[in-house]
């Protein structure tokens, strides 16, 4: 059983695996922030609310503005997410060998971000969330494989056909 590693303070311990953590990350041929503000930016189709959001000065204001329905929010994006997370965290933990490191210095340890603001991407604070942000670099990710997205695999496009922004 692979012991349980909290996070999601980006000025606390492993608060680098939060998607607030200041690491820049580029994805195809755009320099995004943070990996908050391309996940947030990946749910609009309309340029002008990309742009807004990669140009948010926080990844706190890049979420809050992921949020807004006013904007040209993709109706495909419950079935698009989870790819685009696994998109956003592939380029973090590859373009960042410190990040890296300190993932596989887990040994295996489950990841849990730990906050009951979310019961998707969080454990949802009792642990009755999902937690499918730490669930991509759990205990699999620290044991090389062709397929682990974290030793350095190609990543699969997020958005079908999308050419880039």
């Amino acid at each position: 059983m692979c012991a349980a590693i909290l996070f999601y303070e980006t000025d606390k311990p492993y608060g680098c695996f939060s998607n607030f953590s200041r690491h820049p990350i580029v994805i195809g041929g755009v320099t995004w922030p943070t990996s908050e503000h391309y996940f947030q930016a990946a749910k609009f189709t309309k340029r002008t609310d990309v742009d807004a959001v990669r140009s948010a000065p926080t990844p706190f204001l890049a979420a809050q503005m992921g949020r807004e329905r006013r904007r040209s929010f993709r109706n495909d994006w419950d079935s698009a997410r989870d790819e685009v997370m696994r998109e956003a965290l592939h380029a973090k933990f590859t373009q960042h060998t410190d990040l890296l490191a300190i993932l596989l210095s887990t040994h295996g340890a489950a990841l849990v971000e730990h906050t009951r603001n979310d019961r998707y991407w969080a454990h949802g604070g009792d642990g009755s969330g999902l937690n499918m942000l730490g669930a991509p670099p759990t205990c699999a990710a620290t044991a090389p494989s062709p397929t682990n997205r974290y030793q350095g695999a190609a990543a699969s496009p997020a958005r079908p056909g999308h050419t880039g922004w």
